[in-house]
């Protein structure tokens, strides 16, 4: 593979990219479908939609659903997830508060465009102590716009940190991170470390797939 130029700024997902909490999304889905009492998808359908705002992803996965289906689920997840990651807080992948500070080093800023909503991102760096990496300009979530693949959410972090889109790199686990990133004109860089599997990333069109996400900088290096 050919080295790629160093990027500017970095944008990471979240879930499944720098936090292993793909098995525990899959299972608060479960968990709060069967409490609403709507059909449970396969495991494989539901990983199929990880990654994107749940406003979407449960209409894809459920056509059968209504309105007030979706603001139920919405309502029952949040609650399962909360305490789900609070019984037991989902670990960082090996590598990823090394692989922060080496882009520090490096002078390359890191930004978050995830499907969380706001408050919980912001939760969630709290939690794992990850603000100093993460600053507000740099964060975008579900509340600033439509879901992933859309690329709003990123084109916005990008103008409000004047960045050029060539100049940044777009890392997630799933082709929805990867379509974002193509229609933001931003390289995206997959790993397979979360919700999508390797051919089906490969799909996606990414300038690089990597086991882990902290091996990014050997992309320039």
């Amino acid at each position: 593979m050919s080295p790629l130029k160093k990027p500017r700024l970095v944008v990471f997902d979240m879930d499944g990219t720098l936090l292993d909490t793909t098995a525990t999304i899959v299972d608060c889905w479960k968990q709060a479908l069967d409490r609403c009492g709507l059909r449970v998808p396969t495991d494989h359908e539901l990983r199929s939609r990880v990654g994107q705002a749940i406003v979407t992803a449960l209409p894809s996965l459920l056509p059968e659903s209504g309105e007030e289906d979706l603001e139920r689920f919405m309502e029952v997840y949040r609650e399962v997830y909360i305490a789900a990651v609070t019984a037991t807080p989902p670990p960082l992948f090996p590598g990823i508060r090394g692989l922060l500070d080496t882009l520090k080093a490096q002078g390359i800023p890191t930004g978050i465009a995830t499907s969380k909503s706001r408050a919980g991102l912001d939760r969630t760096l709290a939690a794992d102590h990850l603000e100093e990496w993460f600053p507000p300009i740099l964060r975008a979530s579900a509340d600033d716009g439509p879901s992933k693949p859309h690329p709003k959410m990123l084109l916005d972090l990008l103008e409000r940190s004047w960045h050029e889109a060539e100049d940044a790199i777009m890392v997630g686990d799933t082709t929805f991170d990867l379509r974002m990133a193509q229609a933001a004109g931003v390289r995206g860089v997959a790993v397979t470390c979360g919700a999508h599997d390797r051919e089906i990333l490969e799909d996606a069109g990414p300038v690089a797939i990597l086991a882990a996400t902290a091996q990014l900088p050997t992309l320039w290096e």
